[in-house]
């Protein structure tokens, strides 16, 4: 039998390469690490990304900005405003000091320390007969406008020494910075300061997870040290391919760089103990050991390490500057992760061997010896004929599954508990199950709306937040950065009955709280809402939610929408050009980039998860199924966060980024498990019949994946502790994917459609190449004296009578195994085998080949000592279930038995 995907001289030279160097490769990484952490910048030096890397370049909302500065001199529209606050009433003083301020900045009289100040717009909530804030004279926001090129700290300074020169508080007054910029900035404040938290608690986490699992403290020791120097040197390789690009890693995926490097390192770390372990038990030594669990893992740790970094970098697919940066700097976490495990880790496993874990059973006769054959099942004689076929090969089955089972040192039932999912029938029923279940709970998903929510999402006593909610308390909720409406048509200044009548009618819209424009008589003796040559006008809508957040977007969604109607009832001139500009909109054209890139990086990273799935697997089919098992996954996963969010009160919407970065997260970690479940089936494919190798291979592979995914989904859930509500949903997300995937995607579903599509799975390929004929041949000759032109037709008629005897489905196995010149020997009409003893079964042969009963029965015995050759190792006991005692004479191998073909590998 010719086995695919057998460990080729690659794997093993790597592996022997390993094992040569692997007392300095350790030391090697250590002083790596070192020198990295010595010469290379970090992420903490890049510039800040400017509040435009969450929106489209060709943004409509900041068109419409530019064009407010072109026209009335400054945008209502802003990323930072100013807010005074006097509970007790402003001042006059205090509001005289507010207008003083928008004056200097209007007629340039500002020094060089302000210089990117581009605007002031002041609004102070005075009795207005039009407007109907919540408070009265207790609160101004100025609006501030700045240079586009000025980063985040550069505008909140600038704002801040804005502030302080011309605001004059009075005692029991408070003054904040608030809108996008400052919030941006406030999270960049907590999760600089939580970081230390949740790497610290996702170390110790690791190391107990780890340590409980392989009742050791050397094993935590070895994936926290592989992490270690991991992270110290994926830090620096980020900050200098940063900083050599051009690029800045937006500081809100630092926290996910590092939970994913930690999660990385200690799955891929469990993978290779796993296999270091299992290989102990069996009795090799520690060389042997390390060897062997190397050219196991090492492949299978590559293609899932490829396959997160080239799945993650695929977000370089997107239009929005937040993703082109956060996927580069995923990959390249990955691939550093991938490259430290695949040489740190099999090193140290060299270096201590059974000292890696608490105390091993001592290796059994069952694992170290030869594989006896499992004696098959005899039915009672008392059952009719064509019923003993079927039980045997049910008694059969068991049987070998616990034999199987005590070979591999595993727990008998889970190994026939596994057997029996692995059967046709049962696999159909429990993939159907599972498949409607995650249906059923991806449901909700349809209800996920996208926000920004920079403001809200800060911790209740953060200032910006404290300032947004002052500016909401004394006007609306959407004052801080209202949605700018800007009619433009000559002479439209003049006679502005049309536009107040347009004021007057949007202001009815849902969600909108209020207006200014040219119906107010604005008592601030500035002219904001009529241009200087009244040819445009201009309002300000606020809206009753915060500006970023999905509710308002949904709101601005509407009034687009009637905004045609609108300009038509007021008696506009068809001619008037509508321009909307504002943070809503910016919110709104975010969330619509994020679904256009969805589907874009949707492809791009399915497309490149495919093709290294197929080059590893050799195989198109599987690919296809395992990765829209992932896609299923991930779906229920997010109906499931839905849900729960909705639960406990907080679906008001989940940030924008959240699940698009979640979505390439999970299907190229769930890839990455794919890879490890389907290795593992893969490898004991080749010497074992499918349904075998799903029932040893599914539980070995469900445990050590079952580790790995409760490792990874604690450390995204420790993003928690970030008190962000973007990463909380993060997290949430995430450790709902992770569980889900590890626990019933990969342990259930995967092994039942493998066991579904069968054979199939391996096309255009095959599981197994067939043996060559004259291999084959060469072993029947080796057997009985017979002259060559006798033995082909002699072969053929041992075949075609034993197919006549068996079950049609057991005589397919054999058929796939044979040369295709031997193939359709095996071709029998469709029903219940014959039931003839082995003294026909020779007659027969005889018959056929004009040959003596006594060379017939010669040459029979020789056909299948050679099929013993060439067949995996459980078939002929499937064939010898089917056959009646009396056939032991011609299935026993004569002695001396002949070797094994050796396998070829491929």
């Amino acid at each position: 039998m010719r086995q695919r995907g057998a460990a080729g001289p690659l794997s093993r030279g790597y592996a022997w390469g390993i094992i040569f160097l692997h007392p300095l490769i350790p030391l090697l990484w250590i002083a790596a690490a070192v020198w990295m952490t010595m010469t290379l910048p970090g992420l903490g030096t890049g510039a800040n990304a400017a509040l435009e890397d969450v929106v489209a370049k060709d943004s409509t909302a900041l068109a419409t900005q530019a064009r407010a500065a072109e026209v009335f001199g400054a945008p209502l529209a802003t990323d930072i405003s100013v807010v005074l606050r006097n509970p007790d009433g402003l001042t006059r003083a205090e509001a005289e000091s507010v207008l003083d301020g928008a004056q200097a900045v209007r007629e340039g009289e500002l020094g060089p320390d302000l210089e990117g100040l581009r605007g002031a717009v002041p609004l102070v909530n005075v009795p207005i007969p039009t407007l109907d804030w919540g408070e009265r004279n207790t609160t101004a926001v100025t609006y501030l406008g700045f240079d586009p090129s000025l980063s985040l700290i550069r505008r909140r300074d600038l704002a801040e020494r804005y502030a302080e020169r011309y605001l004059k508080p009075v005692e029991g007054s408070r003054v904040s910075m608030s809108g996008a910029s400052p919030a941006r900035l406030a999270q960049f404040a907590v999760i600089e300061d939580a970081l230390p938290v949740v790497t610290i608690a996702t170390v110790l986490l690791v190391g107990l997870i780890v340590g409980l699992h392989f009742r050791s403290i050397v094993a935590p020791f070895v994936t926290l040290a592989a992490a270690g120097v991991a992270y110290a040197v994926a830090i620096r390789v980020l900050g200098f391919s940063g900083a050599a690009a051009g690029i800045s890693v937006p500081r809100e995926v630092e926290p996910v760089l590092v939970v994913l490097l930690l999660g990385l390192v200690t799955d891929y770390a469990v993978f290779f103990l796993s296999a270091m372990r299992s290989s102990l038990v069996t009795g090799l030594d520690k060389r042997q050991a390390t060897l062997q669990a190397t050219i196991r893992t090492a492949r299978i740790v590559l293609t899932a390490g490829l396959i997160v970094a080239a799945g993650t970098g695929a977000l370089i697919a997107g239009r929005l500057e937040f993703f082109r940066a956060f996927g580069p700097g995923l990959a390249l976490t990955a691939l550093v992760s991938l490259v430290v495990c695949i040489t740190f880790i099999p090193a140290t496993m060299a270096l201590f061997g059974r000292r890696l874990f608490g105390r091993l059973p001592e290796p059994s006769s069952a694992r170290t010896g030869a594989m006896t054959e499992t004696i098959p099942a005899r039915p009672s004689d008392r059952l009719p004929r064509r019923m003993r076929s079927r039980v045997a090969m049910l008694g059969t089955a068991m049987r070998v599954t616990g034999r199987l089972a005590e070979q591999e040192g595993q727990s008998r039932g889970r190994v026939m508990t596994a057997r029996i999912l692995a059967s046709r029938p049962v696999a159909f029923v429990v993939v159907l199950v599972t498949i409607v279940a995650l249906l059923f709970v991806s449901a909700p998903a349809q209800r996920l709306d996208l926000g920004l929510s920079f403001i809200s999402g800060l911790p209740a006593d953060d200032r910006v937040r404290v300032g947004a909610e002052d500016a909401g308390r004394a006007f609306a909720p959407g004052i801080l950065s209202p949605t700018e409406v800007i009619l433009e048509h000559p002479g439209m200044g003049k006679d502005p009955a049309p536009a107040i009548e347009f004021q007057r009618l949007i202001e009815r819209q849902p969600g909108v709280a209020a207006s200014v424009g040219p119906r107010e008589d604005v008592p601030l003796e500035l002219d904001l809402m009529v241009a200087p040559g009244a040819d445009a006008v201009r309002m300000a809508l606020v809206l009753d939610e915060e500006p970023d957040s999905a509710a308002a977007i949904e709101h601005l969604e509407g009034i687009r929408k009637s905004i045609p109607a609108i300009a038509r009832e007021a008696g506009m001139d068809p001619q008037t050009r509508v321009l909307i500009g504002g943070e809503t909109l910016l919110a709104a054209e975010t969330v619509a980039a994020v679904i256009a890139d969805l589907g874009r990086i949707a492809l791009a990273a399915l497309a490149v998860n495919f093709i290294l799935l197929a080059i590893f697997m050799r195989a198109l089919v599987a690919p296809f199924y395992l990765l829209a098992a992932s896609v299923l996954a991930f779906a229920a996963s997010l109906g499931v966060t839905v849900w729960l969010l909705d639960y406990v009160g907080l679906g008001g919407g989940v940030a924008y980024f959240v699940p698009l970065a979640t979505a390439v997260l999970l299907v190229s970690l769930g890839s990455d498990y794919n890879v490890f479940v389907a290795g593992r089936i893969w490898e004991e494919a080749r010497r074992r019949r499918l349904r075998e190798a799903v029932a040893v291979a599914a539980p070995k592979a469900a445990g050590a994946i079952t580790v790995a995914g409760i490792t990874l989904a604690a450390s995204f859930a420790l993003l928690a502790l970030i008190p962000l509500e973007s990463f909380r949903e993060f997290a949430l997300l995430m450790v709902v994917g992770v569980l889900l995937d590890a626990i019933v995607v990969r342990s259930v579903l995967i092994p039942g459609l493998v066991s579904l599509f069968g054979e199939t799975s391996w096309w255009p390929g095959r599981r197994v190449r067939p043996a060559g004929y004259e291999d084959f041949m060469t072993a029947v000759r080796r057997r009985v004296d017979m002259l060559p032109e006798h033995v082909h037709p002699v072969t053929e008629a041992t075949l075609a009578t034993l197919c006549q005897r068996i079950e049609r489905g057991e005589a397919v196995v054999l058929q796939r195994q044979l040369p295709k010149e031997l193939q359709d020997t095996m071709e029998r009409p469709r029903g219940a085998p014959e039931q003839f003893d082995s003294g026909e079964f020779v007659r027969r042969v005889s018959d056929k080949t004009k040959l003596s009963q006594v060379t017939a029965r010669q040459a029979s015995v020789a056909v299948i000592g050679a099929l013993r050759e060439v067949v995996d190792e459980t078939t002929m006991t499937y064939v010898r279930a089917q056959l009646s005692p009396d056939y032991s004479a011609l299935l026993s191998p004569p002695a001396p038995e002949p070797g094994r073909l050796a396998p070829v590998e491929v």
